[in-house]
């Protein structure tokens, strides 16, 4: 049996618990890291067919996070735990995956800046 591809779109690396999680989730994973900057959902389509993977783990802005889910792609995400450390840093700690079913983002405005007060959906 193949390996699960798995599209890596992120600035950091998978951790180690990472790993372990996705081949328990997926059986053995073979992980195809990209560092590029991603602009649009067609995008990251794209990169999923040029490297012929069957699943993608992105970290993106929600816009561009409905832009993927609109595609007909539903990605990955990991939810990460801050901890901040006594020097002043800050360590992300995985907690698990989840997969991107749907976005949808409702706002409502909190200042009226002499305008009606109204709400605002995402796209």
């Amino acid at each position: 049996m193949k390996p699960t591809r798995i599209l890596w779109l992120s600035r950091h690396r998978p951790k180690p618990e990472q790993l372990r999680e996705l081949v328990g989730c997926f059986g053995e994973v073979e992980i195809v890291a990209a560092f590029d900057k991603i602009s649009s959902g067609q995008q990251v389509v794209n990169m999923i067919r040029q490297h012929q993977c069957t699943e993608v783990i992105v970290v993106l802005p929600e816009k561009l996070l409905k832009e993927v889910v609109d595609a007909g792609v539903q990605p990955i995400r990991a939810k990460m735990a801050r901890e901040f450390l006594s020097n002043g840093n800050v360590r992300f700690n995985h907690l698990y995956f989840e997969r991107v079913i749907d976005v949808c983002i409702t706002t409502k405005k909190i200042s009226s800046g002499g305008k009606k007060d109204g709400q605002k959906t995402l796209p």
